[in-house]
Parts: C-alpha cells; structure tokens; sequence
C-alpha cells in the first residue's frame, strides 16, 4: 500500500467503539464548532478506496486545505496519541515495562519495601510470560536495594543464580533465532522444493545440528516453537509433508499448554496456528481443523492487524478449498473466490504469496470449466514482476495453459509452447520424471488424428505417469496440477468439471 493510503489504512483499521471513542476525543481537543480533522476523518471513513482529490474537494473551505500533507500527519499522529496510551494496559510486555519505570522514582526516594515489591511483580510477569530480556535490568536494582540487606551475601549469590538462569534462558532463545535465519536464508536459494539428491542431504545435515534434533534442547515456549517452525520449514522443502505434519501437531500442543506464552504473544500464535492449518492441508489431515479454526478465529477477532487477520483467513478459505477439492464439489471451490479477491491486495509486500494466489485463482476457473478467465489469472501470473522469485510456478503456469489449450480445441499451438517449456525446464535444472512424462504425453496427444488415438495415447501414458508418482519426491506436480483426475476425465471424453462435480 504506498504511502499516501496509510492514513485510510489506520482509520479503517479501527471498531466501531473506537472510532466513537476517537470523535469523542478529538472534539474535546479542539476549540472550533466544526472541527475541520473530524471533516477529513469522517470523508476517509466514507472511502471504500482512498481519494485524495474527493477529500480535498470536501476541505476547500477549511485551512487544511493549505498543507494537505500536514494535516493527514497530524490527524495521522492524533489517532496513534489517542489508542497507543490506551493499549499500554493491555499489553503483558507493555505492563512490565510500565512496572520496570518505577525503580528509578522508587530508589531516589529510598522507598526499598516499595520497590522490592514492584521488583518480585515484575520478576513474576517476566517469568510467567518468559520476557528473560528484561531481567538484566531487574537484577540491576535488586542489587542496589541488596545493598543495604543484612543478609547481603546470601541473597547475592541467589539473585547470580538467578541471573544466570535467565542469560541461559535468553542465550537459548537466540541461538533458535539464529537457527531461523538461517532457515530463511536457504528458504530464499531454494525457491521451492527440493528434489535432487545432494540437495536433499544438505536439508539432512541441517536437521542433523544437535538444537533441531530433540526438542528437549529447547528449554522455553519461544525457543520449542522456533524448533518445530525450523524444523517444519526443512520438511516442506523436501516434501516430507508427513514429518511436517507431525511437527505441527507437536508445536500446536505446546501453545496449547502455554496459554500465558499465547497471551503474550497472539501475532505470532496467529501465525502459527495458521500454518498448522495450512500442513493439514498437505496431508489432507482435519482431525484439529474445528478446533484450531475456533481459537484462529478467536484472535483474528482480536487483532487490529487487518492485513494479518485477511492473510489467516485465506489460510481458513485454503483448507476448505481442499476438502471441497477431495469431495469434487467444484462449485463449492467457486462460492470461495471471493475470500482470496477479498485480500489479493494486502499482499504487495509478499508477493510470493500473492502470485501463489493468482495461480490458485486460475485453477478455480480452471477446474469450474471457466478457461477464458482461468488464462487471464495465467497471464497475470507470467507477467508478474516478481515472478522471477518463483521459477516453479512459472512453469506450472506454462503447463496449466498447454492443458486450457487442450480443453479449449486448440492444440495448432502446442508443439511450440511444449518445446520452450522443455528448454525452460531443463535451464532451470527442474525437468524431473514427472514433468518429462507429461510433456511427453502432451507431445504426442497433439498430434494424435482421431479421438481413438488420443484416448490410447491417454491410456499408454497414465499408466507411466502413475508409476513414477508412486514416487513421493515426484509427487509435487499434483500441489499444483491435478493430473490424475484430468486424465481420468479426458479418457471418459470430459472435462474434470463435468466428470467430478457432484452438484
């Protein structure tokens, strides 16, 4: 979103409550009748889609209109003023902070039994909800107030202990942190899955590190979801969805019993509960699906995030994508294109995500038998100026349309398009069994004269592509295109639409 549209971003951000609580603020705030900030505030309110020019023909008659640029800053700065102060007490790491401000007043006043109060109720809040950064501070003023304590000596060498308790606590947070970098970095070289063999054992020697091989090594909350996000991260790109699976359900259950850790830190429970959701989809497993979407939904609820909270219910929209996809209720994937239409936009900051949705969207149309529209969501994707940050997908996309060709009788062009994606595929050093095969089927599909000849074409074909999906490193084609079902369709003369719809 660029710059100029944050300011409709915050206002739309707000509930209801809140914005009656802000005109309620902003009113008490300014000496004049009609305040000319409530106007803009009220006008941006109004947009579905920011207009800037709309709004400053709604303030010509104000002095807003002489700086434009300052008077969206300044109602900007008057919003966050009016709602930071109010969130302070309804953040865990916000409160400690709060608590931890008051040492200094305390100890200039000698008020030592108040401060060592204020001292064991910060302790207990950074204990209970493992913000271990802050105990070095703490620890500084315990033991200036230890030193006028007559048992100076052994409550000194507790208060070490303690201290060393908690650098280790902090010292093994970071060290997972670390372990996530790195993740992300080779997550960037990868691209998507991996499935050559020296690849594969470099993913092998990573898991093989002593910190991501038993999770007892992970000694907090923080540091066993960082263990299983790796860890979960490294499956996925080896395409052991199973193992990634079972990684979820392990680190869901560790929010699940951490319900102070979730308290403390609901972006990233979001976050991860989401991508369980999304692991349930890759194994095709919905036995937590009805209780992780109520406690996603009960956060969503929550956060004022809304890029955050549409991102997580696409995740939602995903799975249910895919049990309507199990049940061939194609209509159903359908009634779902408004869920991803809804947040497409919130993602021009991760644009890999938004191209992924572009193609689930072309193969929605595609599956409904919708190939004009399925073809503009393509072309969307191959002129995507990111898409060279997904080379995969490219040529996914490039197959997809050799399929639509096929749908739509117009197979004239397909010998072309089937030899630049061999040279692609095979530049890109991703020309694999399962690909090999399939261009080899379309090949030969092409030319073939009649429709017997297609259909033993067909037939000769499915039997060898069965085979080398049997392979579970091959099996990422159909992630992206089902060519099962389309080669079950087309040997019965029919699209996938009019074999597999139940409705």
């Amino acid at each position: 979103m660029s710059e100029k549209n944050e300011l409709h971003k915050l206002i739309h951000s707000l509930t209801p409550n809140e914005k009656a609580y802000f005109k309620k603020y902003a009113y008490k705030s300014k000496i004049e009748k009609e305040n000319p900030y409530l106007i803009l505030f009220d006008a941006i309110l109004k947009q579905q889609e920011y207009d800037e020019e709309a709004l400053k023909k709604k303030l010509k008659n104000t002095k807003l209109i002489n700086n434009f640029s300052a008077a969206k800053n300044y109602l900007a700065d008057l919003i966050i003023a009016t709602f930071a102060g109010l969130q302070e007490n309804t953040s865990i790491e916000n409160k400690l902070i709060s608590i931890i401000q008051q040492f200094p007043f305390l100890l200039e006043r000698r008020a030592n039994n108040l401060l060592e109060k204020k001292i064991q109720q910060a302790k207990k809040l950074m204990q209970d909800f493992e913000l271990y950064n802050y105990f070095p501070i703490i620890y500084n003023y315990e033991c200036l107030i230890l030193e006028v304590d007559k048992n100076y000596e052994t409550k000194k060498k507790k208060l070490e202990s303690e201290l060393i308790e908690n650098q280790k606590q902090t010292n093994n947070i970071q060290q997972y942190q670390q372990l996530k970098d790195e993740w992300l970095m080779v997550r960037q070289d990868a691209n998507a899955y991996i499935r050559e063999t020296s690849k594969i054992d470099f993913v092998a020697e990573k898991l093989s590190t002593p910190f991501l091989n038993h999770v007892n090594n992970a000694t907090t909350t923080a540091t066993k979801i960082l263990f299983y996000y790796v860890r979960v991260g490294y499956a996925l790109m080896i395409n052991d969805v199973a193992t990634a699976y079972n990684d979820s359900v392990a680190q869901y259950l560790v929010l699940k019993n951490n319900l102070n850790y979730c308290k403390a830190n609901e972006k990233e429970v979001i976050v991860t509960l989401s991508n369980f959701v999304l692991r349930m989809l890759n194994v095709n497993n919905y036995e937590y699906f009805d209780e992780v979407k109520q406690s996603l939904f009960q956060y969503l609820e929550n956060s004022k995030d809304i890029d955050l909270v549409q991102s997580k219910k696409l995740n939602i929209a995903l799975v249910e994508k895919n049990q309507y996809l199990e049940k061939q209720q194609f209509d159903k994937i359908y009634g779902l294109l408004p869920s991803y239409m809804n947040v497409i936009d919130f993602y021009t900051k991760r644009q890999d995500i938004q191209l992924s949705m572009l193609y689930d969207i072309a193969m929605i149309y595609f599956y409904n038998d919708k190939f004009d529209e399925c073809l503009n969501f393509v072309s969307q994707v191959l002129n995507h100026k990111a898409l060279h940050t997904m080379i995969d997908l490219e040529s996914y996309c490039l197959l997809l349309k050799m399929f639509v060709f096929i749908e739509i009788n117009q197979t004239h062009h397909m010998d072309s398009n089937i030899e630049n994606l061999r040279r692609k595929l095979y530049r890109d050093d991703k020309m694999f069994k399962a690909e090999n095969a399939i261009l080899k089927m379309l090949i030969d599909y092409s030319v073939a004269n009649s429709a017997t000849d297609k259909i033993k074409i067909l037939t000769e074909h499915k039997n060898k592509i069965e085979t080398i999906l049997q392979d579970k490193l091959e099996q990422n084609i159909t992630n992206y295109f089902p060519i099962h079902l389309w080669l079950e369709a087309k040997l019965d003369h029919k699209t996938i639409y009019q074999k597999f719809n139940q409705y």
